[in-house]
């Protein structure tokens, strides 16, 4: 056992041994120094560090104190300090919201109001001695649709003005000259018409004036269209026909 033991220790002593002489002549070896420590800078640094080179923007309008130079950012990069934080801070004087100060982003379901991050970045902006200047009261787009169009439920539909309860002969006034007669419609079925204008005296730029009664609720500026149904049998008179209804249609 003892002759087993004694080979075996000579045996890995010049395993160790070996394994060192390898080591020692690794580290030795040289490599150039040009061709592993002089890399390209990245792209990005380099068109950083060009930027850089700059003035700030502030700087250029010295001279014109009182001019302002506004930028518009998103409110979630600016409140965490992004890079568009650091563009504001150094070139401009004046911040404004791109979407979180529109109608659409601030207006709940019920219509009150969530100005949460509003306040957020108010409250940055003023850290950073930025005024704010507030977004537009109205927008094409960017509104909160569904709050805006549940405050004329009921103001929609169609609001229809016939003559068929109007006797035979009834005169409407006209806005300028001429005459509107309710008359049987020359085309049959027993419906009335208004017949506007004459032969004697055509309607020149003159129009009946018809009373309208819209349903409760309904205000004029709820009122999209106006519709007629209207024939002209003889235009050489400028005659005409309003035949059946007119439709007033409500948004």
């Amino acid at each position: 056992m003892t002759s087993y033991l004694n080979i075996m220790f000579k045996i890995n002593k010049t395993v160790a041994h070996s394994v060192s002489a390898v080591i020692l002549l690794a580290s030795c070896a040289k490599f150039p120094s040009d061709e592993y420590t002089s890399v390209d800078k990245p792209e990005s640094v380099v068109v950083q560090e060009e930027i850089n080179a700059y003035p700030e923007l502030k700087s250029i309008k010295a001279a014109n104190a009182g001019f302002k130079l506004g930028m518009a950012l998103a409110s979630a990069g600016y409140v965490n300090q992004d890079v568009s934080y650091r563009i504001a801070d150094r070139n401009f004087d004046e911040l404004v919201l791109e979407n979180e100060m529109k109608h659409g982003s601030v207006v709940l379901s019920d219509g009150s109001l969530d100005l949460t991050g509003v306040k957020r970045f108010l409250t940055v902006a003023k850290s950073a001695g930025k005024s704010v200047y507030g977004h537009t009261l109205t927008w094409h787009s960017g509104q909160n649709s569904t709050y805006l169009n549940g405050l004329i439920t009921g103001a929609s539909g169609v609001t229809t003005i016939n003559f068929e309860s109007d006797n035979i002969g009834k005169v409407y006034p006209m806005t300028g000259n001429s005459t509107s007669v309710v008359e049987l419609d020359p085309k049959g079925g027993g419906s009335k018409v208004l017949h506007i204008g004459n032969a004697a005296t055509p309607a020149n730029q003159s129009f009946p004036k018809i009373d309208v009664t819209l349903p409760a609720g309904i205000k004029l500026g709820n009122c999209s269209q106006v519709a007629l149904d209207i024939l002209a049998p003889d235009q050489a008179v400028y005659s005409v026909l309003v035949c059946g209804s007119v439709s007033i249609t409500g948004l």
